[in-house]
């Protein structure tokens, strides 16, 4: 496992080693001279891609929101919904077929949650917010087919059969109603599809934005070396501001190295016959 070592203000080594990383987390020496980032690197870096992410889109809201598009889109929706619950309302006074399903009214409110939640979008332009409200639009597809284009459908290529067997029970002069609803059904769906596939086009920059922070986030921790009071950074980092040192430091990788072979040469020399030693001494002293 490799030792971690604490960054103190050591002179001279204040100028070799970077104390802190992109994100402003420590690093941590090895007895190696070597730097690896600090375990909860790779989390804050996600962390930290998501802020930056929601920072920007909240900027993005802000400078370049499309007023007229949400509104036109709201409104639409709003108008919608509401001539979709009143229909819905006439079709169950008139025993229209199907008309305890009720598609229209369930359909027409939620819908119209959406329509309000788009509108009030314009004023309170918060990230959280346009979430929800795309959630909703994108939930709202599944609405829209369900409760408009479905269930009208089986109404209409049912109403012959079911006003002649239960003519007491269905009015087949409404008709009518239904084929409205459909005709609305399919305009509203163009309009929820209309704000799914246009709104992120006005945020697609923030992602092309974060496009690159998110490769750095995703890279494994990168080792750094100290050699010559000199700071080298591999992997095109990025040299944060020197405020620490390192405790424990050599002035190169190659001193280190030096000392390797050196210790290493020792040892072969102990490991000799303590004959050949003696032999070595007094070969030296003549």
């Amino acid at each position: 496992m490799t030792e971690k070592i604490d960054l103190e203000a050591t002179p001279p080594y204040h100028h070799q080693i970077p104390p802190y990383g992109r994100l402003g987390q420590p690093y941590i020496l090895t007895k190696h001279n070597i730097i690896y980032e600090n375990d909860v690197t790779y989390k804050q870096r996600r962390m930290s891609w998501s802020c930056l992410q929601k920072n920007r889109l909240n900027e993005q809201l802000n400078k370049c929101f499309p007023f007229v598009f949400v509104k036109t889109i709201g409104l639409s929706l709003l108008l919608n919904s509401i001539i979709q619950i009143g229909l819905q309302i006439a079709l169950m006074a008139t025993n229209g077929a199907l008309w305890w399903v009720g598609a229209g009214i369930w359909g027409g409110v939620y819908l119209l949650i959406t329509a309000l939640l788009t509108l009030l979008l314009i004023p309170i332009r918060s990230y959280w917010l346009f979430i929800i409200t795309y959630l909703m639009h994108l939930f709202g597809i599944l609405v829209a087919i369900g409760a408009y284009l479905v269930v009208n459908i089986i109404a209409i290529s049912e109403y012959t059969v079911l006003c002649s067997y239960f003519p007491n029970c269905f009015n087949g002069q409404v008709k009518s109603l239904n084929y409205i609803m459909f005709f609305l059904g399919v305009i509203c769906l163009i309009i929820i599809l209309l704000y799914c596939i246009f709104m992120p086009f006005y945020i697609l920059d923030v992602f092309n934005q974060c496009k690159e922070f998110k490769k750095e986030s995703n890279k494994k921790p990168k080792k750094y070396f100290a050699k010559n009071e000199n700071y080298t950074e591999f992997e095109n980092g990025t040299t944060g501001q020197l405020k620490h040192s390192v405790m424990y430091a050599q002035n190169n990788l190659e001193f280190y190295e030096d000392s390797q072979n050196q210790s290493a040469k020792e040892i072969s020399v102990l490991q000799q016959p303590i004959s050949n030693n003696i032999k070595q001494y007094y070969s030296d002293q003549v």
